[in-house]
């Protein structure tokens, strides 16, 4: 009879596995893959302040994340030959300015005749953080019920929007992966830290 008690009040066990559906990195996971960053600029005779921070910048990610060689796509159409020329070569020179090494890949497209302002994309290949799965998916009643099957479970787009902005406002995706490596540390911030304690000075901020 003792034996039957006790056994009567053993406790079950959680069943982790039901729950590994409401896990959000599970039901939105975040990879990393080769995508393209790119950057659209307007012919213009010359680039402006803005124009040469926008290649600074586009330069600086390549250096720090590209793989393989710039390119440069740019829409033409017939008889501005010469002033496709020397924006190119406007371009060039910015672009090596900031630290390209190496030629830039060149790629003509036909735009044919038009009053429109010809657009140059620069682009390059690169490792980005993306969602696999896509938001706004609704394949439940939200507003379920005891009569319709309510299992006080997340919904499917749960956790979707979060994940997405994780993966965009990731710097260096290879950070989701693995840690960085640790900097050297500073032997003489350490020893004066713990005289500090031991001088019962930790809280007087300011005290060299």
């Amino acid at each position: 009879m003792l034996v039957c008690t006790l056994a009567g009040c053993a406790v079950k066990p959680p069943d982790f596995n039901a729950l590994a559906g409401d896990d959000v990195t599970l039901r939105h996971p975040i990879e990393l893959r080769q995508s393209w960053q790119e950057l659209t600029l307007p012919f213009a005779n010359r680039f402006d302040e803005r124009a040469q921070e926008q290649i600074a910048s586009f330069v600086a990610d390549w250096r720090h994340f590209g793989s393989g060689p710039i390119f440069i796509r740019i829409a033409e159409n017939p008889g501005n030959e010469k002033s496709v020329k020397a924006q190119l070569d406007r371009l060039r020179a910015a672009l090596v300015s900031e630290g390209m090494r190496g030629s830039a890949k060149l790629i003509r497209e036909p735009m044919g005749q038009t009053d429109r302002t010809p657009i140059m994309w620069l682009s390059f290949v690169r490792m980005k953080a993306e969602v696999v799965t896509s938001c706004g998916r609704w394949p439940e009643n939200l507003a379920s019920n005891a009569e319709t099957n309510w299992d006080n479970r997340v919904y499917s787009n749960f956790g979707c929007a979060y994940q997405n902005m994780i993966a965009t406002q990731t710097a260096d995706p290879r950070d989701l992966i693995s840690a960085r490596v640790e900097s050297p540390i500073d032997a003489q911030m350490r020893v004066r830290a713990l005289n500090r304690l031991r001088e019962d000075r930790a809280t007087q901020g300011g005290a060299n």
